[in-house]
């Protein structure tokens, strides 16, 4: 008798860890989701940084400094 509740019993226990083992491989894919999305988060920070202190200054200073040529340009024409 002893056996036979064993038996029965351990599918109940097998079934359980199953579904402990599919819950923490659903954890660890969306901690594995979260954590592709902090990364690509801070790389979209990264290159807005990037583009606000490197390419927009270049481009004003660019755009000034053709402005001054133009304006030698203009004087030494007239």
């Amino acid at each position: 008798m002893e056996t036979l509740k064993r038996y029965l019993a351990y599918p109940a226990k097998e079934h359980l860890m199953r579904g402990a083992v599919d819950s923490a491989s659903r954890d660890s894919r969306l901690a594995r989701q979260l954590a592709i999305v902090e990364i690509a988060i801070g790389l979209g920070g990264v290159a807005l940084l990037i583009f606000l202190f490197l390419i927009l200054p270049l481009i004003g200073f660019g755009i000034i400094a053709a402005s001054w040529l133009l304006g030698k340009i203009k004087k030494k024409l007239m």
